[in-house]
């Protein structure tokens, strides 16, 4: 039991410096010659889709809070995120709303596997 709380803990650690990372490279400035690709959001700021389970494990919603706070604080200019929570341990829910996040076409998807399997391509 401790081994699988010190596992999720590192999982939501490692969320975390993704987003970091993520919105890092968000705020660089662009390549010379532009990309002349379509900006993600209608507002020219670059989406990034966050999915995670429902479940009130303090450990989801400290980073879920971490992420929302990093994304505002230091990024809210330039990026938006986007939240969609689904029912705890439900792959099945989590694949349907990864594939919306995708058809909505957001520039970046982060997610917090509700199961080891569930989460596989389509």
């Amino acid at each position: 039991m401790q081994h699988s709380r010190t596992l999720a803990r590192g999982l939501g650690v490692a969320a975390i410096a993704a987003l970091g990372f993520t919105l890092a490279a968000c705020s660089s400035a662009p390549a010379e010659g532009g990309g002349g690709g379509a900006e993600g959001g209608d507002d020219g700021k670059f989406v990034i889709g966050f999915q995670q389970p429902l479940g009130g494990q303090a450990w989801r919603e400290t980073g879920l809070a971490a992420m929302q706070a990093l994304a505002a604080r230091d990024y809210g200019d330039t990026v938006e995120l986007k939240i969609v929570r689904t029912n705890d341990n439900d792959a099945a829910q989590q694949n349907a709303a990864i594939q919306n996040l995708i058809a909505e076409g957001v520039d970046a998807i982060l997610f917090d596997p509700a199961s080891a399997t569930g989460p596989t391509p389509p």
